[in-house]
């Protein structure tokens, strides 16, 4: 019994470290809309920081490079951009949250603008699954 506790327990910290090895450092990821998010840093305390390129139509500040801030905890991610950079600036901040599971992200992402037409805030809210780069 006590062999098979610690066979599980070896399992289970080996694949908690494969996966966490995928939202390391220097990996890109891709999005359905072809979007780029790439990860530069990741601190011992789980604070990310990166790029992220929209690649979406219809949608301002594409092929921008724009900062990404956020967090790692093992699996799990969550990063934020706001739409602002020395060249362009979009008024807007989006957050997407999620996790790593065979070899893909998955997340929700939380859109907040404020709408030129009508001058008030806007949310958006939809899905993303990322593939490595």
């Amino acid at each position: 019994m006590r062999l098979v506790a610690l066979t599980f327990i070896f399992l289970f910290g080996l694949a908690t470290a494969v996966s966490a090895q995928s939202l390391q450092p220097g990996t890109s990821w891709v999005n359905e809309g072809g979007s780029e998010f790439t990860i530069s840093a990741v601190g011992a305390d789980g604070a990310l920081s990166g790029t992220y390129v929209n690649k979406v139509s219809g949608f301002d500040c594409q092929n921008e490079p724009m900062a990404v801030n956020g967090w790692v905890d093992g699996n799990l991610i969550s990063f934020s951009v706001r739409w602002k950079n020395a060249n362009k600036d979009c008024a807007s901040i989006t957050t997407w949250t999620g996790y790593y599971a065979s070899n893909k992200l998955y997340t929700d992402w939380d859109l907040v603008y404020t709408a030129s037409d009508t001058g008030l805030p806007t949310h958006l809210k939809k899905s993303n699954v990322f593939h490595p780069k």
